[in-house]
């Protein structure tokens, strides 16, 4: 196996949140700190402004940018649907943006069509922030194989309405309702791992 790069490339977007014109807008902060998912010639890639993007690599154009509203920090999942000519992208956001003054917000996980953009299901859940420990998910999601293979699983940081613990959550890929909750009595910002007999 060989590879020989080409240039880089740096990618630059502008969107409703990108405005320094006012105090206000001066909140968010553009970038990635997330890891890609490729899939065929696109790229997919979750901002610190709150959009979901699917990019394509030959253009480096953005195809679609869907809001989910937060800070996503965690990598999006990629899975693949062969079978329906689809894919999916499952990611969450923590809470930065739109919390009230006791650093109370609502933080959302998200199933998104990877062709069109549009969000399949979302699952919202009450949290707390504070100073350098943000609440909601900071973690990428773990897609469940065999026996679990219709789960995606997540932690959520700072639950309860209260700061230092958090839930680690099964979603059903299919409709995102809860299978089961797993309470934490610390939060958590690290991915989860499958173990499988």
């Amino acid at each position: 196996l060989s590879m020989q790069p080409g240039p880089v490339v740096k990618m630059r977007y502008n969107t409703s949140r990108s405005s320094t014109t006012s105090t206000s807008d001066k909140k968010y902060w553009l970038g990635y700190e997330s890891s890609i998912a490729c899939w065929g010639g696109y790229g997919y890639l979750s901002t610190n402004d709150g959009f979901m993007q699917c990019i394509d690599l030959n253009t480096m154009q953005i195809v679609w940018a869907t809001d989910i509203g937060d800070d996503a920090n965690g990598s999006p999942v990629l899975e693949p649907d062969i079978a329906n000519r689809t894919g999916y992208l499952y990611a969450g956001v923590s809470s930065h943006y739109k919390k009230d003054a006791e650093n109370n917000g609502v933080v959302g996980f998200f199933k998104i069509d990877a062709v069109t953009g549009k969000i399949l299901w979302k699952h919202e859940k009450a949290v707390t922030s504070m100073t350098s420990v943000s609440g909601g998910i900071q973690a990428t999601a773990l897609l469940g194989k065999g026996s679990i293979s219709d789960l995606v699983i997540v932690p959520f940081a700072n639950t309860y309405g209260e700061v230092k613990n958090g839930e680690l959550v099964a979603f059903n890929k299919s409709d995102g309702s809860v299978r089961w909750t797993f309470p934490m009595d610390h939060y958590s910002w690290s991915s989860p791992v499958g173990v499988y007999d």
